[in-house]
């Protein structure tokens, strides 16, 4: 237990200008990948505070890195009938065939 620390001392550690909030958001949200997967910062809860270890910190910023090498799958383009009367000026302009 005497290895986890605040928010705010975790943002002091790590790289880059981090604030508590952008902590917090990594824990609650996560970050969102290059490959789409979204990573979220391990945590311990103790009445309202939240807490982290350097070890946590470590291991979520490995994955960060490790899912960001992966390329995501390309998303085929579908045309929705919203999108009908743009579809016919790409034909027409010869973007699209």
């Amino acid at each position: 237990m005497k290895d986890l620390m605040s928010f705010t001392d975790a943002a002091k550690i790590c790289p880059g200008k981090q604030s508590p909030s952008a902590v917090s958001r990594w824990r609650r949200q996560g970050v969102k990948t290059r490959s789409g997967a979204i990573v979220k910062l391990r945590c311990l809860r103790s009445g309202k505070q939240y807490f982290t270890s350097e070890i946590w910190l470590r291991e979520f910023f490995n994955e960060c890195a490790r899912l960001d090498l992966i390329e995501p799958d390309p998303k085929p383009i579908t045309f929705t009938s919203s999108t009908g009367g743009s579809r016919s000026r790409l034909v027409e302009e010869g973007v699209l065939k």
